[in-house]
């Protein structure tokens, strides 16, 4: 068993009187295998599922801060890094955004969770990301303690971690030297334990091993650990075999792990099946992947944050945020998607509304005058426009809309 981080966390901890008047890093490890990685689709307005048509089409404003009106696009937090080394292309390593997923135009739970993390610590946020696909717990994941062959990629969650960590300086341009410390670890994994019931039957007890394992070889005796569980099919017994195997042996495991007494406090749940979406909603039908719905990838790296926030209070971790403030929409529209007439509500005073398509070009500019506006956009074509707004201060906001 591999014990290089004792060693790692007790340089760093000792550097903290060097820098008592500094913040710490608070590094966060998500581990798992492609679900982990992250298939959500992010772009597409007119595509049910992607990020951007839940913002733009069903959010009620409860996510409305993720988005930036005046840019027409995701925000970006700067006091949050993410690091991963994609399994099949290059290394990314930077502010939190959209794009850190599988592939540059996905998101994996990195999101959601980050901007909870960036929401709950003052100090800077390090999430270090470590997943592969195709890869199980009973072999692949597989812990020490659990007897038999260490799993190949257990070790490589120590190596991505431990290359990290020496690597801060290099990989981000913004540390100055800061010491960090270890916060919490995120897992989500468990669809190719489905291959053999064997590997289901042993779920259970090679979760807890790893927990013990990692909390071990990480040097964080009570590492607030989060199991985001395999929810694919929500809550409906699924038809799919696979699937239903997954229901059956899968989630009690998860849950089991989480409620374990041994586990009181520091171990939480992050139970995924209400963000669970049928492929008809979705960008693709690929069970497996969550049918690439960026809404759930987004929820569940949402729900994992909830619940890691949960944990660190409880176990009197304070990130020195008492409120966060979040900003309020200058306006609404609806309906979205629209056929005939656009409602603009507005919250703020409004000089002009201008209708304009993605090349830029303007096709309607209107002064508006009082809080609930009518506009006729029955005469557009099918397809995507922006709608730009100037309020009294100058400031310009965007946002977009469908027409059908």
């Amino acid at each position: 068993m591999m014990r290089l981080f004792n060693f790692l966390l007790l340089m760093c901890l000792g550097m903290s009187a060097v820098y008592a008047q500094t913040e710490t890093i608070k590094v966060f490890i998500l581990a798992g295998q492609s679900n982990m990685e992250g298939h959500g689709e992010v772009e597409g307005a007119d595509v049910p599922g992607t990020l951007e048509h839940f913002i733009l089409n069903e959010d009620d404003g409860s996510f409305g801060y993720i988005y930036d009106p005046t840019t027409a696009s995701f925000v970006s937090r700067s006091d949050v890094w993410v690091r991963f080394d994609r399994e099949w292309e290059s290394l990314v390593a930077d502010d939190l955004n959209v794009g850190y997923g599988a592939w540059e135009g996905a998101i994996g739970p990195e999101y959601g969770f980050g901007l909870q993390m960036g929401d709950y610590f003052q100090d800077q946020v390090l999430i270090i990301k470590t997943a592969w696909g195709g890869k199980s717990l009973a072999v692949d994941f597989r812990p020490p303690s659990a007897g038999g062959e260490t799993g190949e990629y257990y070790n490589k969650i120590l190596e991505d971690v431990n290359t990290a960590l020496e690597n801060l300086e290099g990989e981000f341009a913004d540390y100055e030297g800061q010491p960090y410390e270890i916060i919490g670890f995120g897992w989500h994994q468990g669809w190719n334990d489905g291959e053999e019931y064997d590997y289901l039957e042993e779920y259970e007890s090679n979760l807890t091993h790893l927990i013990h394992d990692l909390r071990e070889d990480l040097g964080v005796p009570e590492m607030p650990f989060v199991i985001a569980n395999t929810g694919m099919g929500g809550f409906e017994m699924s038809g799919d075999g696979w699937t239903n195997d997954l229901q059956t042996y899968l989630i009690p495991a998860q849950t089991n792990v989480a409620n374990a007494p041994e586990f009181e406090g520091t171990v939480a749940l992050a139970d995924t099946r209400p963000f669970w979406r049928e492929a008809d909603e979705s960008p693709a039908d690929a069970l497996h992947h969550w049918h690439e719905n960026g809404y759930t990838y987004f929820m569940i790296g949402h729900e994992m944050g909830v619940q890691m926030a949960g944990l660190l209070a409880s176990n009197g971790i304070s990130g020195g945020v008492t409120s966060i403030p979040r900003p309020s929409s200058p306006f609404a529209l609806f309906p979205n998607p629209v056929q005939e007439q656009l409602n603009i509500k507005l919250n703020t005073n409004t000089l002009y509304v201008e209708i304009s398509n993605l090349e830029g070009s303007v096709l309607q500019h209107f002064n508006l005058d009082q809080s609930i506006n009518q506009l006729d956009v029955s005469y557009l074509s099918t397809g995507l426009y922006v709608v730009s707004f100037q309020d009294v201060n100058g400031q310009i906001w965007r946002t977009k809309f469908i027409k059908q």
